[in-house]
């Protein structure tokens, strides 16, 4: 129970958070190429994302009902950091296109690898155009 406004705008700093799936669903764009791979592609996220909506909260509750109420959110705090490393794991080739329609294909840039340093950059970058 919140008892000061300070506290209640805290408490929905989490939900920028969120933001996070979206950016997520540009970069499976990216990565992918169009048609049958992309759609199933995004499909797969948008089914991690909904299962992690769900079971994440009820597993949550039945640790915190074990005793330790801090439990789940340090194993919660360990996947947000795993998620965040694995990132960086992502393929470092990405198409550079004008558009997806078809007739953009020319403007097509070869492949272009981004240095560990230029991705973080490039995420920030897309996180705050996210936001």
């Amino acid at each position: 129970q919140t008892t000061t406004i300070g506290m209640l705008y805290l408490s929905k700093v989490p939900s920028v958070g969120m933001a996070g799936f979206l950016v997520a669903q540009v970069g499976m764009s990216k990565l992918t190429e169009e048609g049958v791979e992309r759609v199933s592609a995004l499909g797969r996220l948008t089914t991690a994302y909904t299962i992690g909506g769900v079971m994440g909260p009820y597993i949550g509750g039945v640790l915190g009902s074990s005793g330790d109420y801090y439990l789940s959110a340090k194993l919660a705090t360990v996947g947000c950091l795993l998620a965040a490393f694995a990132a960086f794991l992502l393929p470092a080739a990405v198409d550079e296109t004008v558009g997806d329609k078809p007739s953009d294909k020319e403007d097509t840039k070869p492949k272009v690898q981004t240095p560990f340093i230029d991705r973080a950059k490039l995420l920030i970058t897309v996180a705050g155009g996210a936001l």
